[in-house]
Formats: C-alpha cells, structure tokens, sequence
C-alpha cells in the first residue's frame, strides 16, 4: 500500500498529529457541551433532550478529529481514526472516575459511548 503525496512518517510526527487531534476533539466537545448547556438552560428542556445533545456532540467532536488525522496521517486511515475515538474514550473513562462519577461504571452509560467514539472516529478517518 502506498502512502498518499504529504503524508506523515515517523513515529514522532504521528503522535503529533494524533495529540493535536485529541486537542481538536476536546476543543470541540468542551465549546458544544458549553453551548447545548447554554441553550438547555435557557429553554429549560429536560434530561432526554440533554442526553442525546451530548452524543451528538461526542459524534461531532471525535468525527472531526478524526478527519484531521486520517487526511493529515494519509495512510490506514480509518485505524488512525479508531486509535482517536479509543484515545477520546479513555479520556471520557479518567474524567469520569476523577470525578467520582458512579454512573460510568455502568454497561448501559459505557456501551452507548464506546459504540459512539469508536465508530465515529473510524468514520472521521475514512472521511478525512
């Protein structure tokens, strides 16, 4: 398999571009959380609502990072898409058990969000 003209080779670059994709993912989902709960608060709606505000920007948080490292990566980029959505997941799992989050623990909260990083990641680096 050939590498595509411009992209990255070597280890060091590949964690750069997978560390600023992390950075773009997070990015993203800290200013959609911020502005879903802005607009929840003022519309006052309740928690079904919220809950799938918050896996549509998950999806579009890790979908972006994603399509940054698959075109910046340019080769097997739907694994560097995965290892993004794994990498977003993980750091989900610290800050909920940083946070004393008993919920996190669950099958019924864990499963939902796996499915939702690693599956839009891939596609993010299909896409990118």
């Amino acid at each position: 398999m050939e590498k595509k003209l411009g992209a990255v080779s070597g280890e060091v670059e590949i964690v750069r571009v997978m560390a600023a994709a992390w950075l773009i993912s997070v990015m993203v989902s800290a200013v959609g959380i911020v502005l879903a709960s802005l607009i929840f608060y003022a519309a006052g709606e309740g928690q079904n609502r919220i809950r799938v505000s918050v896996y549509v920007v998950v999806v579009l948080a890790v979908l972006i990072g994603g399509i940054y490292a698959g075109h910046r990566i340019g080769y097997r980029r739907f694994l560097w898409g995965l290892a993004l959505g794994t990498l977003y997941y993980v750091t989900l799992c610290l800050i909920s058990v940083a946070s004393g989050c008993i919920a996190a623990s669950e099958w019924q909260f864990c499963l939902p969000f796996v499915l939702l990083c690693l599956g839009s990641g891939m596609l993010g680096g299909m896409l990118g």
